[in-house]
């Protein structure tokens, strides 16, 4: 008996600060995902005045997205999802998890199984993440499945609008050795059971932008160096005497907590890391790496001037 179709549903989820709403500038879909999807965009939290944040929520309907089959051998589908996303001036982007969730109906039960693959991609920045379900579905059941970004990677932020694309691909699979009936279906015909994205949107101030950090740290020389750092968005500076240093490809994790990327100065470069300790005074404690030679390093520590 043929499952019954439902529309399925791609929620896009953000806290943001204030009243900022994340807009779709473009979006589109392949065949493998049904026949013209359709989206909206909803808020599905009120401003919260305590913490400064709001939910909302980028919706999108499948009309038919399910595969089947009722012959001996493997049937696949592929959805391929495309979203252009654009993020208001003086807000922060963190992308979190995709999720397809459903339902199956495998006959025989312990002979016909199904496979789901859930993957995304931020470009252009090339964050990605996977996840298939772990055994074989079979019989009848629900599907959950969920990617999740295991570092929490934030956008740098800006003065202008920016946008992100986000890229989602679902694999469909059943691979049954009899000719009988089988089905997976991503659907809303329940509740909870849909596709989603996640993400998190709140305002740009975060401890390490736009304040200068007294700091120290040990050159190769072993000496402890006083140096004034600066960070903006994906860029930073740093100033001792007589040396003009530069960051760059500057990211931030754990909510802005942790800074990372490339420094280059006098000729050299390397990677550094700093984690905030104390976000009252600034304190925070680090380490650089020369890219030539990963072993030569030190420590970098600083705080709030």
């Amino acid at each position: 008996m043929r499952l019954q179709n439902s529309l399925g549903l791609l929620i896009f989820t953000a806290a943001a600060a204030q009243a900022a709403e994340v807009r779709v500038d473009a979006f589109s879909s392949n065949g493998g995902c049904g026949n013209n999807p359709s989206f909206d965009v909803v808020e599905t939290s009120a401003l919260n005045p305590v913490t400064n944040s709001k939910g909302e929520s980028l919706r999108v309907f499948f009309n038919d997205f399910f595969l089947s089959t009722n012959y001996a051998g493997t049937a696949n589908k592929n959805c391929v999802l495309d979203a252009t996303v654009r993020i208001p001036a003086g807000f922060r982007f963190r992308p979190v998890s995709a999720a397809a969730e459903g339902s199956y109906s495998l006959q025989p039960q312990g002979q016909t199984q199904g496979f789901i693959r859930v993957s995304y991609e931020v470009q252009p920045n090339g964050w990605t993440a996977e996840a298939s379900n772990q055994s074989p579905f079979t019989g009848q059941g629900d599907i959950n499945c969920i990617a999740k970004l295991e570092e929490q990677l934030i956008l740098g932020c800006a003065n202008e609008d920016t946008t992100v694309n986000l890229h989602t691909n679902i694999d469909l699979s059943i691979n049954q050795s009899s000719n009988t009936f089988s089905q997976m279906e991503i659907d809303a015909s329940r509740q909870n059971h849909d596709l989603s994205w996640r993400w998190e949107l709140y305002s740009c101030s975060i401890p390490f932008e736009e304040r200068n950090f007294q700091t120290t740290y040990v050159a190769y020389s072993g000496q402890n160096i006083p140096a004034t750092v600066r960070f903006s968005g994906s860029q930073g500076t740093f100033q001792a005497s007589g040396l003009n240093g530069s960051f760059s490809q500057v990211t931030y994790s754990n909510r802005g907590r942790t800074v990372q990327g490339k420094w280059s100065a006098g000729g050299s470069s390397g990677t550094f890391s700093f984690y905030l300790v104390n976000e009252s005074t600034g304190e925070f404690q680090g380490s650089w790496r020369d890219s030539k030679n990963p072993n030569q390093g030190g420590v970098w520590n600083g705080r709030y001037i």
